[in-house]
């Protein structure tokens, strides 16, 4: 699921997570495998890999040496990769926190979210004072719609990391879930402020804007968070929406039709596309939209979305209201 860090984001978040990786085994490490964490807190991971590989090599059990070839697999998305090898440094050392919140955030991206949240739950055991865990256990929280664990998650990891601007994004996509939207604004505000690059603090600070009807706001929000990750394909529908409450209908077009083509699956983006086309006055196409999404909603059995389109279909048949009397 879900958008991947940034180039900027990992190097820095590495910077501190192999510092604490670091700490916990007692492994005697090679120079390739300082030399490797090195290039890894650069960005430069093919090149880690090749030291990496040299060194578990030499070393088969290393332990720092595979979770730190594991982080490498997570940032290269290869998450069963990076799981074996998490899974290898914990056989090794049972008690590698660190190894277990890595573990976490790969079954996560994997929607395992049973098998992450008990990684998670352990590494906390293990090491309650590492806001990591807490962060990544409070975005499975927020995937299974638990915003009010999330949120004390992510004030935990917060609290114990107020430097973390990640920490503050994560904190804001809870309080967009639990509708603290002023909350939410200002955490991913703090995020932004903080240096993150990564398109969620836009994303999630524009969901909360929506909920403000700040609509001027959340259309500038959605603009920047595809100018940041243009794979976010979820801001061209919340734009569009965006778009469409202030008049702005063919670009609303444009962005519900960009999002429709990459999620044709959703109801949500077809009855937006709908009201936009009706608002254009283009009747014949608002039908047929709203007669895709109401297809839809029937093979999703969302019992809300046939009901909203249901009512948007009898508007649209609605007879035109008799014109008003002239005034003699």
């Amino acid at each position: 699921m879900m958008m991947r860090y940034s180039l900027v984001l990992v190097a820095s978040l590495f910077a501190l997570l192999l510092t604490t990786a670091a700490a916990q085994t007692s492994e005697t490490t090679s120079l390739d495998v300082i030399h490797a964490e090195s290039l890894m807190s650069g960005g430069k991971y093919q090149d880690a890999l090749l030291l990496l590989n040299h060194a578990i090599a030499a070393h088969p059990t290393d332990a720092r040496a595979l979770v730190d070839r594991g982080d490498v697999y997570e940032y290269l998305n290869e998450q069963q990769t990076a799981i074996a090898d998490y899974s290898a440094a914990i056989a090794i050392n049972p008690d590698y926190a660190y190894a277990y919140a890595s573990r976490c955030e790969s079954r996560r991206e994997l929607n395992a979210d049973d098998a992450a949240l008990g990684d998670c739950s352990h590494a906390i055991e293990l090491s309650p004072h590492d806001p990591y865990a807490y962060r990544e256990r409070a975005l499975i929280y927020l995937d299974d719609s638990d915003a009010d664990k999330a949120l004390q998650d992510a004030q935990e990891a917060v609290d114990l990391d107020g430097g973390s601007s990640f920490g503050f994004t994560v904190r804001c996509r809870a309080y967009v879930a639990l509708q603290r939207a002023d909350d939410a604004i200002r955490d991913c505000t703090t995020a932004l402020q903080m240096g993150s690059a990564m398109s969620w603090p836009n994303y999630f600070r524009g969901l909360a804007e929506i909920q403000k009807a700040s609509w001027s706001a959340a259309a500038a929000d959605f603009t920047e968070a595809l100018s940041r990750a243009a794979e976010g394909t979820g801001a061209y529908y919340w734009r569009a929406l965006a778009r469409h409450n202030l008049g702005l209908e063919a670009d609303a077009l444009t962005d519900v039709s960009a999002y429709i083509q990459a999620s044709p699956e959703d109801g949500d983006g077809y009855l937006l596309r709908a009201r936009i086309q009706f608002a254009l006055g283009h009747a014949p196409d608002a039908l047929a939209s709203a007669q895709s999404a109401l297809h839809l909603y029937r093979v999703a059995n969302d019992t809300d979305g046939m009901a909203k389109t249901q009512a948007f279909l009898q508007a649209l048949n609605a007879p035109a209201p008799a014109p008003a009397a002239t005034p003699h």
